[in-house]
């Protein structure tokens, strides 16, 4: 089984569950930010799991057209077309392992419903075929969109979403998990350097803090591009210091370390901006999924400065 990409408790608690998910056939969706880890994540419960020795094959649900996302999808028969050969699409080229569907929340409600039928038929046609092909996959989708709030708006199927996240599970951002920070920052400024075959010595304190700091709004996506940028500046035998790191990121290191009665504060000001808008700003409702009364929602809006 491999190691899990962090040292952060948290993190180790969800990579432990992970880990037991992937014994069994159930889907997982997963939730974070843009550059949080999902794919890392969906890969860890692949190679945990009993398909591991099948096929992972990964589909960016946003990064094609409906028509093109469908035919990558389900494929294309002979003769659809005139000049298109046959081409299987992702579900039978992940037959005996598993689908990746990142970025499912932007699919559009079409493809979720001949998506959410070959799930629960278990068995797909491609486009212009009469033949059925059987469904053998696992299904790990992952989206930073939130589906709560698309359900409500009517853009996502609830159905769909109860067919591919029977375990639902979020990965935090890398500012909510600083502890991760030195750990990746190593590990990804080591592999760069042995690419370049450059061994550097390290990262200075003062780098280091100020990468402790830094709030990494792109996460570890944008820590890995930075470490890949500095490692083509830092020569043989040095430390990174933080002169070589982006102005932005190096100016962190002095600014005060966010105290946990901010953090906690922040959470709950997004936590509530997310209930208003999964509710349509309806207060009353709000209130009654968060468990409080009116008047105590009346007035965190109020100390949070929201609508």
């Amino acid at each position: 089984m491999p190691e899990p990409p962090s040292v952060e408790p948290m993190m180790q608690r969800l990579y432990a569950d992970a880990a037991r998910v992937a014994q069994g056939e159930v889907s997982v969706l997963i939730r974070g930010e843009s550059g949080t880890g999902k794919e890392v994540l969906a890969r860890y419960v692949h190679a945990a799991s009993p398909r591991r020795d099948g096929p992972f094959v990964a589909l960016n649900c946003a990064a094609l057209p409906q028509s093109l996302l469908e035919a990558e999808l389900f494929g294309i028969e002979r003769g659809v077309a005139t000049g298109v050969d046959e081409r299987p699409g992702t579900f039978e080229r992940a037959r005996g392992g598993t689908l990746f569907l990142d970025e499912v929340g932007d699919m559009a409600l079409e493809t979720q419903t001949k998506l959410l039928r070959a799930l629960e038929v278990g068995e797909l046609y491609r486009l212009g075929g009469r033949r059925p092909y059987a469904v053998d996959v696992r299904i790990i989708a992952a989206t930073n969109r939130d589906l709560g709030v698309l359900m409500a708006e009517g853009r996502f199927r609830e159905d769909l979403y109860f067919r591919i996240a029977d375990w639902d599970v979020e990965i935090p951002p890398l500012r909510d998990r600083r502890g991760d920070v030195p750990h990746l920052a190593g590990h990804f400024l080591a592999r760069e350097s042995e690419r370049h075959a450059r061994r550097i010595r390290g990262i200075s304190r003062a780098a280091m803090k100020a990468l402790e700091r830094y709030d990494w709004p792109g996460n570890v996506r944008q820590l890995k591009k930075e470490m890949a940028r500095v490692a083509l500046l830092v020569g043989a035998g040095e430390l990174l210091d933080s002169a070589r790191l982006d102005p932005a990121i190096a100016a962190a290191a002095h600014q005060p370390r966010e105290g946990l009665k901010a953090i906690l504060r922040r959470a709950e000001r997004q936590h509530l901006a997310t209930v208003l808008k999964a509710t349509n700003g309806d207060r009353r409702q709000a209130a009654e999924r968060l468990g409080i009364s009116d008047v105590t929602l009346y007035r965190r809006l109020k100390a949070y400065d929201l609508p």
